[in-house]
């Protein structure tokens, strides 16, 4: 139903903005959202890190394939 409201937090941003984690209040969901295809590795370890300090159950997180572009 439009529109669709949601409850979330940003629990972790990187100072440049180049990436940010949302999670819900229920810690059940989190997300990592980036500005690039990959993070480095080192980032997103510390990112987990963070989440886990935080109650969010890190094992749970899916890696989303990012393939190259296609576009010109």
């Amino acid at each position: 139903i439009w529109p669709l409201s949601a409850t979330y937090l940003i629990i972790d941003l990187d100072p440049e903005y180049r990436w940010a984690v949302i999670g819900h209040p229920s810690r059940d969901l989190f997300w990592i959202l980036s500005r690039t295809r990959q993070l480095d590795p080192a980032i997103y370890q510390g990112i987990l890190q963070r989440a886990a300090v935080q109650g969010y159950d890190v094992s749970r997180v899916a890696l989303v394939p990012q393939p190259e572009s296609t576009a010109p």
